[in-house]
């Protein structure tokens, strides 16, 4: 295997069902030279499968950014019944299975929650509570008062529908759990409800179309993955340019501020790709009383 260690960027990972998010990266690591910094943006539960951006080397610094874009879910739910974790892997008790549900109240309950909405999260999850993970609180038995958060939930399309089992597509911002969501639904409708299937099918900026299947990934050397890898400021496309010469490109990465004399329509306040006079990217930076400032600097990747 080779020994570079230059290496940044992130992959685009199909996660498979039955494996969590940290399980992923670890089998990622196999494939790396060692000591690289490798860590995922936006967990995923072992039973969901889809796209996991994996972040790599410098990358990981930039973190932030490949979490917070927006999610693709399609979810399949099942009505009549409920379940403790709100998906399959919990105790599934049944509420009343032959009720009959229109999917036209689905749909007006669909409507509930889209927006800005409050949502409490799940007891099986991985927030902590004095320094304790609500899952494993739960399994000794405990259920404990979690304060509802803001999540936005932009869209919800009924994808398919046959009682009791219904498939949605979800687009939402970063936070949301989608396993409340249906357990919220069933709430709604007043039948019961628990999640069965989740696919994430976008990421921010990445797809299930481009996804590579971890089976593939795995074991690989590094010259196999480099050629997949997405550049270090893939994620940041929603930001806009700011360009500097050499000199000013150094004097950033060095921690040192630069005095703006063409403002034009540049935004105060705002976060910027910096590029330099060859559009080789080099960090982020912040215009702040015509000053641009560095804000994560990186050596010449």
């Amino acid at each position: 295997m080779t020994t570079q260690t230059n290496i940044s960027g992130y992959l685009n990972v199909h996660k498979p069902i039955g494996i969590t998010s940290m399980e992923t990266v670890r089998r990622l690591k196999q494939s790396l030279p060692k000591k690289t910094k490798v860590g995922h943006a936006g967990t995923l539960d072992p039973l969901a499968v889809g796209v996991l951006p994996i972040c790599i080397g410098a990358a990981t610094r930039l973190m932030e950014y490949a979490v917070s874009g927006t999610k693709v879910y399609i979810a399949d739910l099942k009505l009549g019944y409920t379940s403790d974790t709100y998906d399959a892997e919990g105790t599934i008790t049944p509420l009343d299975p032959s009720m009959t549900i229109h999917q036209s109240d689905i749909q007006q309950v669909l409507k509930l929650y889209i927006g800005r909405i409050q949502q409490i999260p799940p007891m099986y999850s991985a927030l902590k509570r004095n320094g304790q993970r609500l899952y494993d609180l739960a399994r000794a038995g405990l259920e404990i008062s979690r304060p509802p958060r803001p999540v936005d939930i932009f869209a919800i399309e009924l994808l398919d529908y046959s009682y009791p089992s219904l498939r949605l597509s979800v687009t939402c911002g970063s936070g949301v759990y989608i396993r409340s969501l249906a357990s919220d639904i069933g709430d709604s409708l007043a039948c019961g409800a628990y999640l069965t299937a989740l696919t994430r099918a976008r990421s921010g900026s990445f797809h299930l179309s481009d996804a590579i299947l971890l089976s593939d990934l795995h074991q690989q050397d590094w010259d196999y993955i480099k050629p997949l890898l997405k550049p270090i400021d893939f994620t940041l496309q929603d930001l806009p340019i700011s360009q500097f010469t050499d000199d000013q490109s150094t004097r950033l990465i060095q921690g040192q501020t630069i005095t703006s004399h063409s403002e034009g329509n540049l935004s105060h306040l705002t976060d910027y790709r910096a590029y330099d006079g060859d559009l080789n990217f080099f960090g982020i930076t912040r215009l702040i009383d015509s000053v641009w400032h560095p804000i994560k600097m990186f050596s010449k990747l």
